[in-house]
């Protein structure tokens, strides 16, 4: 499940790189036998970038909710051509 995941955010546009883990430990069983998934029980990481600036977010549960949170953004500064 992981990695299917990464491999189809990393095909986003602006996508560098992504990190996906499921928390097994949170999968309860259900009344038909299998666990449902929640946003809850994923752990990702994940760095875009658009021109020279890059941008790390995470999940970040916060009241029950997966929030998607910054945690750092940077800017490389341009290249001169000259």
């Amino acid at each position: 499940m992981e990695a299917a995941i990464e491999k189809a955010v990393i095909l986003q546009p602006f996508v560098e790189e992504i990190s996906v883990k499921l928390d097994r430990n949170l999968m309860t069983e259900n009344r038909f036998g299998y666990s449902e998934l929640t946003g809850l029980m994923f752990d990702v990481e994940i760095v875009t970038r658009v021109g020279f600036s890059y941008c790390r977010a995470r999940l970040a549960p916060e009241k029950g909710y997966p929030f998607m949170s910054v945690v750092e953004c940077n800017e490389i500064p341009g290249i001169s051509r000259h």
